[in-house]
């Protein structure tokens, strides 16, 4: 181990109480970061009308900005393995790290849906039971842990269990349950992800009867449930000594292919991340080749410290390249929003409430741009891409809140990021038709 790295993991924990601290101490708007409601509209573009159908009713768009910028990574390892999988012959993976703005999958769905299409699909990848820790899931799967149960969520301290690397734990409070996964994307393959004592696996259920499975425990913290056909939907039925946390689980429908796996968490942060012990080994399990990282709004609703958020940065990213050295990462950087500000006026100065351009989401953009730069890690320029907050709002792809996008602006992002990363994982390449 490094003299650096060292360093950096004696930093951590007091980073991580810092990070504590800071979240429990920071109210500001936290309400409406920690429980989002994104907007829908009914005459939103469909991804499938294509990106630039996508942007032409917003001509500020910068699609000339929607570009990876390498800053000296070799990225053509992984792009022969992007390559591989379009051809049936390996799996590539990637992990999208975020916030809220990750949390609800509406750009993620769009970027999976993207990449698969050009490399081939293997499945619906990472789902996390969001809804059962009461908070907000994406709505294209279901899972759910029977009976009582104990759940945490990373930015509610303390945290009631051990904190898996997805940042949702739920763990059952009697010793024979069952759990539940359906999605409309047919899977072949269940991967449970747990901390804690290993389940133990009884019998597996399609609705209809109980249905043949093998099961492979060769790796600590998962179980993987191998079954004898595609469903959309299967009941396992399980027991254990009450210490298993389950974080989540990735459903494949093949073993080769792309697989998208979105982890977000409303409110997150770099250091909320970085108080995940073994985040880096968790996401691991997921093999990726490579790691978005769409951090950076929520740092901008505190005080922001360039070199205290410079080395949140340097510890979460450093954990992920030693747990994941083959993999690439690519950094986010976050768009213009709102923010309240309270003002006194009249004679008894009495407090108000207004709505203003978040000044300090420059700086996080630009102590991203910098990082990235000086560390050789590629960015996506997302604040420019996107315009100013105005703009946005205008145009309604800013929600009422003034933080969160709509549905439609979510799927706009989804789809540039994905044009984006084809365009540079393809580059001077043909991908079979």
């Amino acid at each position: 181990m490094s003299k650096r790295h060292i360093i950096l993991l004696a930093a951590a924990a007091i980073l991580r109480a810092v990070a504590v601290a800071q979240e429990e101490c920071d109210s500001t708007q936290s309400e409406l970061r920690l429980n989002p409601v994104i907007e829908a509209e009914v005459t939103a573009v469909a991804p499938a009308d294509g990106v630039a159908a996508l942007c032409a009713p917003y001509p500020f768009v910068d699609r000339d900005a929607s570009r990876i910028q390498l800053n000296g990574a070799d990225w053509s390892v992984i792009a022969d393995r992007f390559r591989l999988a379009a051809c049936d012959s390996g799996m590539f993976s990637v992990v999208y790290l975020g916030d809220s703005h990750v949390q609800a999958d509406f750009a993620g769905a769009v970027l999976r849906e993207r990449l698969q299409e050009e490399g081939g699909k293997a499945g619906r990848g990472l789902i996390i039971p969001f809804r059962q820790a009461g908070t907000n899931q994406p709505s294209d799967y279901a899972l759910t842990v029977s009976g009582p149960v104990t759940t945490s969520k990373l930015l509610k301290r303390p945290w009631a269990t051990e904190m898996p690397f997805t940042g949702i734990g739920v763990r059952p409070d009697v010793r024979s349950f069952s759990v539940k996964a359906a999605c409309p994307t047919l899977f072949s393959s269940i991967r449970l992800f747990y901390e804690g004592s290993a389940p133990v696996l009884n019998s597996v259920s399609d609705g209809m009867g109980e249905i043949p499975f093998s099961v492979t425990d060769s790796v600590a913290g998962e179980t993987l449930v191998t079954l004898d056909r595609s469903l959309p939907s299967v009941t396992l039925r399980m027991a254990s000594d009450r210490t298993t946390v389950f974080a989540g689980a990735e459903l494949l429908a093949d073993t080769v292919g792309t697989a998208v796996h979105s982890i977000g968490n409303n409110g997150a942060t770099y250091s909320s991340y970085n108080c995940i012990e073994g985040l880096g080994e968790g996401i691991a399990r997921l093999a990726p080749d490579l790691i978005v990282v769409a951090l950076g709004t929520n740092e901008a609703f505190g005080r922001v410290v360039t070199s205290e958020f410079e080395d949140a940065m340097e510890m979460l990213l450093d954990e992920l390249q030693t747990a994941s050295p083959e993999a690439q990462l690519l950094l986010v950087t976050p768009v213009q929003c709102y923010r309240k500000v309270y003002r006194r006026r009249g004679r008894k100065k009495r407090r108000y409430a207004v709505s203003e351009v978040n000044g300090r989401i420059k700086p996080v953009r630009d102590a991203i741009m910098e990082f990235g730069r000086t560390h050789g890690i590629a960015v996506y320029d997302h604040y420019t891409v996107a315009g100013c907050a105005e703009q946005l709002s205008g145009n309604r792809l800013l929600g009422k809140d003034g933080v969160h996008f709509t549905a439609s602006a979510y799927r706009l992002w989804g789809a540039l990021l994905g044009e984006a990363l084809i365009e540079e994982l393809g580059r001077g390449k043909t991908f079979p038709q």
